[in-house]
This record gives C-alpha cells, structure tokens and sequence, in this order.
C-alpha cells in the first residue's frame, strides 16, 4: 500500500468495513512507521524533489488514458465515478465481511476500479482478485466472466481501455448481486432484519367463567356450579342445610 497506494488503497479500508479493526490498526501503525522513515530518509531536499515529480506526473494526461478518464474525461465526473465505484466495491464487501478471500477481492477490485493513475501493467492486479474470488467457489456465470476479463485486459495493450473499464463494471455488478443473493438464502423466511424469529409457545386456551352461549339475559349473575361431584351426599364444599343439622321428628 505504501509503495503503490494507487493499486491497493481501497485494501485496507475493505478489512475495517468487513469488521476486521485490529487489523486495520496494524496496518495504520505500520504504515505510520513507515512514513516518518520515509521523510527521514528523504530529508527536504528529498521531499521537495518528490512533490515537484508528483506535480509532473499528475500533469501529464496519459497516466489516467487507462482509467475512467477514458470515458468521462479529466474532470469531476470522472473523479466522483471512481470514488462511486470504490464505495459500492467496500459495500459488497460488508456484505461478504465472513468470506476474508472475498474481502481481499473486492479491496483490490475497488482500489484499481477507483485510482485516478493506472497503466496497463496495473491491470494485472485483477489476476489477483480473479484467484482470490476463485477461492470462495464462484458460479458458472463469474467463472464464465473471468474467463471474459482476458481479452479485455489484454486490449488495453492497443489503446483500447473501455472493454476493461466496462468488465470491471460488470463485474463488481456480479459480485454485489451475488452477495445480495447470498445474505437473503442466509437469513431465510424465519428471520426478522437478520436475526432468527422468536417462537411462541402454542398454550391451551385459559379457562373463563363467562359462558359460551349467549343464554345470558342482561344483568344476570353468572353462578360457578360445581359439577364435577358425582355423589350422593351434599357436595365436599357446601355446608350442611339447617334441616339436615336440626332434624325433627314426624
């Protein structure tokens, strides 16, 4: 990253989407470190010289002929294209954040996607993104477009660009649709915004002493009978009648 950052920026930033932080802290202390040796090594007349050939480069329009300048021209529709192209790439590489082959794909795909400064041979770095897809079991549809990525890489050798440009459209299209298509099979019919649907347990219907007919006239009292006493004798609950406590003789 810090010796073409035009290649492999969008690396980095896809781990940290993808929930990976400690490993994006790592990076960030590395290339801190390798930063402040790289100004010490310099010096100011080192640094001077640096920025003055940053300068020539960037004036010179045939280090952008191979980017999506090709297409809108050197200009702010063709920066705000690239950066698009950049945030759909870490998108789709949130969605396939448990997939690290995947992760790693997609930050190369959005870095040489998005660089404002390529050249043909920059192009080969979607050989690596090709293997590392390859790795995750793509279906025949991604298989059949890499093997389409072939000619379309090697024609940027004849100043033709565009059908690299529109094949890395197309491609990270491909790879948005299938992450799409792999989060909904993963979350299923029993699933509330990605999380499980809790099950309710199925109980008997609570008894209710309001009957079930409608028998009732307005305002009458509903008495509790119980029925469940099948003797001879007053029932286990009820207390004897003053008759039967105070018999008399006849």
């Amino acid at each position: 990253v810090m010796l073409k950052p035009q290649d492999v920026i969008f690396v980095p930033l896809a781990v940290l989407v993808a929930g990976r932080r400690s490993t994006f802290l790592a990076f960030v202390g590395w290339a801190a470190a390798l930063s402040v040796a790289f100004v010490l090594a310099l010096g100011s007349a080192g640094i001077n010289g640096f920025l003055s050939a940053g300068l020539m480069v960037r004036s010179d329009p045939i280090h952008q002929f191979d980017t999506m300048a090709y297409v809108f021209g050197i200009g702010p529709a063709t920066y705000a294209t690239e950066l698009l192209l950049g945030a759909v790439a870490l998108v789709v590489a949130y969605l396939r954040r448990a997939d690290l082959e995947m992760v790693f794909a997609l930050g190369v795909l959005g870095s040489v996607m998005a660089s404002p400064h390529m050249h043909q041979p920059d192009y080969a770095l979607n050989v690596l993104a090709a293997w590392l897809v390859l790795r995750t079991g793509p279906g025949f549809t991604q298989k059949l477009w890499l093997v389409l990525g072939i000619p379309a890489c090697q024609l940027t050798a004849f100043a033709l660009p565009l059908p690299q440009l529109l094949w890395e459209t197309v491609w990270l299209g491909l790879l948005g649709r299938d992450a799409v298509v792999r989060n909904t099979e993963a979350r299923g019919p029993g699933t509330v915004g990605g999380m499980p649907r809790r099950k309710r347990n199925k109980t008997a219907p609570h008894p209710t002493a309001k009957p079930q007919t409608s028998d009732q006239a307005p305002g009458e009292e509903v008495v509790q009978v119980n029925d469940q006493y099948a003797g001879g004798g007053p029932a286990p609950d009820a207390k004897p009648s003053e008759h039967e406590q105070h018999p008399t003789g006849g």
